[in-house]
């Protein structure tokens, strides 16, 4: 069932009450606009269930779930809100309806509904209705073809993954305005609110960078070779249908796009190990990631990620890049 989009209300004292913590973070206003958000998650992943936890808690008036994915005795070594008895129901069978009530006794407040579908059977006016789409564990053809076509109708995407001990998170907001609050310069310790803009480039001007202007040295100092490793991942999959196996490690190698010696052969081995799997922790850090940034884009206080995150969970390190690459 689609969800109604949440109208246009004032917080309420009940409302108040309860989100105080973050108000007090973020204010009023932003808690406002998420209050009257309209969320879509395409997908039923383990890193759904933690994005899915941080927005229930964080009180957007709407999330829906699309998702056909049927629970399998795999599935609850990660899915927190899974159990045995979800595995083979005729109703309820579905990871993303599974979840559903989970969720609703986190947050009572927030509207919450499921759809029975994928992305490629719904009409593309099915998504007019929503103020921002969060893509998980999509298939490269899949991310491209949304990415096209929320820019065309200025919606909001956020997409992501998490295989093993890495994750990345791409942000295609468009023309992006937000604010930022700065000391006022009359010294009286006020605060004024100053609005920005942001262009974020789309997928296909990030792919079709060309990165051989910069000498290796620099690639080192500023750049992780996980994006490339995700990019060459991409490729194969738009080239074959399929993700890649170890034993297609020397293809992947070879279709890096850069010299094969920025990227250990560790790093490509455990990504390509990891398609498919779902690490608990590995999941938490990025599907809190992606709840922050989904919270920030509704709520336009700071800037998102412009443009990748991406995470290795071997070392700890979360990185932002801008791709195409700002040459200082």
């Amino acid at each position: 069932m689609q969800a109604e989009k949440p109208s246009k209300k004032e917080i309420t004292e009940d409302e108040a009450a309860l989100y105080d913590r973050q108000i007090r973070l973020w204010g009023v206003d932003a808690q406002a606009r998420l209050r009257n958000a309209n969320v879509l998650i395409v997908g039923s992943s383990a890193l759904v269930n933690e994005t899915c936890k941080n927005l229930v808690l964080a009180g957007v008036g709407s999330l829906t779930i699309w998702d056909k994915t049927l629970v399998q005795p795999a599935d609850l070594g990660a899915h927190f809100y899974l159990n045995e008895f979800d595995i083979g129901k005729e109703v309820g069978s579905s990871r993303g309806a599974a979840m559903l009530p989970a969720l609703q006794q986190l947050n009572p407040r927030v509207k919450l509904s499921f759809k029975a579908c994928t992305l490629s059977e719904e009409p593309n006016e099915g998504l007019l209705d929503f103020d921002i789409i969060l893509l998980v564990d999509a298939a490269f053809s899949q991310i491209i073809r949304l990415d096209r076509l929320c820019r065309h109708h200025s919606i909001h995407l956020l997409t992501a993954s998490a295989p093993g001990l890495y994750g990345f998170i791409f942000i295609d907001l468009g023309t992006y305005s937000y604010f930022v609050e700065r000391a006022a310069q009359n010294g009286a310790g006020e605060k004024v609110k100053e609005t920005l803009v942001e262009e974020y480039p789309s997928l296909d001007e990030a792919l079709a960078f060309s990165w051989s202007a910069l000498p290796l040295k620099k690639l080192r100092k500023f750049v992780s070779p996980l994006l490339f490793s995700f990019f060459a991942i991409w490729r194969f999959q738009e080239k074959n249908g399929t993700l890649p196996t170890t034993e297609d490690l020397p293809v992947l190698r070879q279709d890096l796009g850069i010299p094969e010696a920025f990227v250990a052969e560790q790093v490509l081995q455990d990504l390509v190990w990891g398609l498919g799997t779902e690490y608990t922790p590995t999941c938490a850090i990025v599907g809190g990631v992606l709840a922050q940034e989904a919270i920030k884009i509704i709520t336009h206080k700071e800037l998102p990620v412009d443009n990748f995150f991406l995470y290795n969970a071997r070392d700890g390190s979360g990185v932002i890049h801008h791709v195409p690459h700002r040459r200082n």
